[in-house]
């Protein structure tokens, strides 16, 4: 995390967060921009077509392009978050945070920086999902 509490990004843009009903931040998917990227390069066609020389098609064929190569630098950034931004995300105690870190480190994407944890989210996530999320028998071993 930077020193202005935004989450630490590599690779362009920022991640956004958003509140959910219950509270807890997640990352916006890419889906819904990849759906409207198709229809617009679908929009785009249809106007080449029926006016190919016109400033429209022109225009949603640039605008077209950018989205496209915005969804591409999107895919990949890579964040990284502290681990009192993962336990405000996960609320996940932060002693829990450390123990795990220091257990697993590499597997779910933990690094020390500055004698401190920092978590690369997309692993963390994966980690997660992978092992239908934590059990108390793996926090025991």
């Amino acid at each position: 995390m930077t020193g202005s509490g935004k989450p630490l990004i590599r690779g362009g843009a920022p991640a956004i967060a958003v509140k959910t009903s219950n509270e807890r931040g997640r990352l916006i998917s890419a889906a819904p921009l990849e759906s409207l990227a198709a229809r617009v390069a679908g929009e785009t066609a249809l106007v080449s077509r029926r006016a190919p020389h016109s400033d429209a098609a022109s225009m949603l064929a640039s605008f077209s392009r950018d989205l496209e190569d915005a969804l591409h630098e999107a895919r990949n950034v890579d964040v990284f978050l502290a681990l009192d931004e993962l336990a405000a995300r996960t609320r996940v105690p932060l002693s829990t945070l450390r123990r795990r870190c220091a257990r697993l480190g590499p597997l779910i994407g933990a690094t020390k920086s500055s004698r401190s944890w920092i978590i690369h989210w997309p692993t963390y996530e994966a980690y997660t999902q992978l092992n239908g999320g934590w059990d108390s028998e793996m926090e025991a071993s």
